[in-house]
């Protein structure tokens, strides 16, 4: 049964021009099999943001067997979380118990140790491969990625937060990381918000950045107290260092360094998206004042405010 959700979610993705019309009917048909098959607490958190009716459920009437299953997936789901926490992959925990749920059917993880070392891989690919040479499934590479790109399209994880609690630069690499990886679209005067039309997330250049400051991971909610973005230009790129967060600016209007030399921004010309810092015409590196950075970026901009002149600037959104 689980198998007809993930193709419906497939056709869904591949369905633009009627995207609208069906979306509300597959997503009530995925949220009711879901709790009945699987685990209420991922899809349902997720179906609630996605704006599918609400299903309610009388748990005691339901059959003994189902609702045993019911408390033991969830038990099985919550180990998972548990042991990626424990080995520093707690913003693996959706995908883990995503494939969980959707793919093993009536296998039970028997060393959940083992399941979550596999997520270790930073290639999907291999990791579907290991995973079903393993536990001998047959797990489609793109079936799944399509599923799971919608997924976590529609909700923004917990997991994806070191510090839920300040503004920080790890985070903010973070926030841009998963924009890119659920493929975000681009929409003038957004931040972050789901798009009435398409369904899906947007952002414009600004809103990219504006919407991890403004966004409450704890409520889940984006707030409306900051409507301008702040930044303090430091100077050119051979004085950047390389830590995940700083922010870079050039023709392609402003964007996040995420490492390994690669930036992320949004574009009218292609929704979010990841290239070298050498392209794009990025000339400048800056902070984004609602952000801390590690004291390292703070004393290589007092070196460089002591050589010559920096003005905080800033831009409406």
């Amino acid at each position: 049964m689980n198998k007809y959700i993930v193709q419906l979610l497939l056709k869904l993705l591949a369905d633009k021009e009627n995207r609208n019309r069906i979306l509300t009917a597959v997503l009530s048909i995925a949220a009711g099999l879901l709790f009945l098959m699987a685990a209420p607490v991922i899809v349902l958190s997720s179906m609630k943001e996605m704006g599918a009716p609400s299903i309610s459920f009388d748990e005691t009437k339901l059959p003994s067997e189902i609702s045993d299953r019911l408390d033991e997936t969830e038990a099985e789901i919550k180990a998972i979380e548990d042991a990626l926490t424990v080995i520093g992959l707690r913003e693996q925990t959706v995908k883990a118990q995503l494939i969980y749920i959707s793919y093993f059917d009536e296998l039970h993880l028997t060393n959940v140790n083992v399941y979550a070392n596999m997520f270790t891989h930073t290639d999907d690919r291999a990791l579907i491969d290991n995973i079903n040479s393993y536990y001998d499934l047959d797990i489609d590479y793109d079936e799944f990625i399509g599923m799971y790109t919608l997924v976590m399209n529609r909700t923004i994880s917990e997991y994806i937060f070191a510090d839920a609690e300040e503004k920080n630069s790890v985070d903010l690499a973070a926030w841009a990381i998963n924009a890119y990886d659920t493929h975000w679209e681009f929409r003038e005067d957004r931040c972050g918000e789901i798009d009435e039309r398409s369904h899906l997330r947007c952002a414009d250049n600004i809103g990219l950045i504006m919407g991890y400051i403004r966004y409450d991971p704890q409520e889940k909610l984006f707030s409306s107290d900051n409507d301008s973005l702040y930044y303090t230009p430091a100077g050119s790129l051979d004085s950047m260092p390389d830590i995940k967060g700083i922010g870079v600016h050039g023709d392609s209007g402003f964007g996040v360094y995420t490492g390994g030399g690669d930036v992320i921004f949004s574009s009218a010309m292609g929704g979010i998206q990841r290239q070298n810092i050498t392209d794009g015409g990025w000339n400048e590196w800056c902070i984004y004042d609602a952000v801390s950075y590690p004291q390292e970026v703070y004393d290589i901009m007092e070196d460089i405010r002591n050589g010559g002149n920096n003005d905080e600037s800033e831009t409406e959104e």
